[in-house]
């Protein structure tokens, strides 16, 4: 059954705080932020010794400005976008900026940020579009690339500032409960059954929420969700927290065990 429509008087939405600035779960939902160019060609990945090659050059490049370049010039033709809007991520996105629109729904995200009464909007929003999608087959893009780009952009920025650690210490929350979510896998109906019985990430209230990795692949809409956890921790920095799981990793998600970077580029 579809879950119900959420409210900010009877429950409060989740947010969510993503403590490692240069983790996969940031390079994997970049992967994602292809959501709405349906038009974009097969990828041939490579396989056996190939795959091996390019993994350890990978490994030798990470962290240099020539992976980087590299990495946006690769993604933009994946993407079948200019590389210039790829550059977007690294900085401000507004509706005025070339080849970003908002999609209907969307501009209080864009008039306002990313507050909790846009943020409840955009949770109702994904929920009211995918309410008739096949949970095995997917559908077509519900977010906007200019959406994608600015949440990305402003959740690498905040990652950033926060640091990068592989242990995070979690300080006894403000309020009354931490719900602990484990392996969501693309199943948006839980995500948005769990926000409901559970009430959304709220810091007032001290509702804070944990999500225990594994996000990303075999549902069909890790997008949306990425977009709904990233949002709510923008919103709420303080009451959502995100540990990495494996499958938020780039080579799990171009595997035959994933599936969030097929997804992303068909959306």
């Amino acid at each position: 059954a579809a879950a119900p429509m959420l409210s900010g008087s009877c429950r409060t939405l989740p947010t969510t705080v993503m403590q490692q600035p240069n983790s996969t779960v940031t390079t994997v939902v970049k992967q994602v932020n292809s959501t709405a160019f349906a038009a974009a060609p097969a990828v041939v990945l490579p396989q056996g010794a190939a795959r091996q090659r390019m993994e350890r050059l990978s490994n030798q490049l990470e962290g240099c400005e020539e992976a980087e370049s590299l990495r946006r010039a690769d993604l933009a033709q994946r993407m079948g976008m200019p590389e210039e809007l790829v550059d977007e991520v690294d900085g401000h996105v507004s509706p005025s900026s070339p080849g970003v629109v908002p999609w209907p729904g969307e501009e209080p995200i864009f008039e306002e940020g990313f507050t909790p009464r846009a943020m409840l909007g955009l949770t109702n929003n994904i929920r009211t579009a995918c309410t008739h999608f096949d949970e095995n087959l997917g559908g077509p893009a519900v977010v906007s690339p200019g959406l994608l780009l600015s949440l990305l952009a402003k959740a690498e920025d905040m990652l950033v500032r926060k640091g990068s650690k592989a242990l995070i210490e979690m300080q006894p929350p403000p309020g009354e409960r931490v719900v602990i979510v484990g392996d969501l896998h693309g199943q948006l109906k839980d995500a948005l059954w769990i926000f409901y019985r559970y009430g959304l990430p709220s810091e007032a209230g001290g509702n804070c929420f944990l999500f225990n990795g594994d996000i990303a692949d075999r549902g069909r809409f890790a997008v949306e969700i990425y977009v709904l956890v990233i949002g709510w921790m923008l919103t709420f920095p303080g009451a959502v927290f995100i540990n990495r799981g494996n499958h938020e990793d780039v080579l799990v998600n171009t595997s035959r065990c994933g599936g969030v970077y097929e997804e992303g580029i068909q959306k």
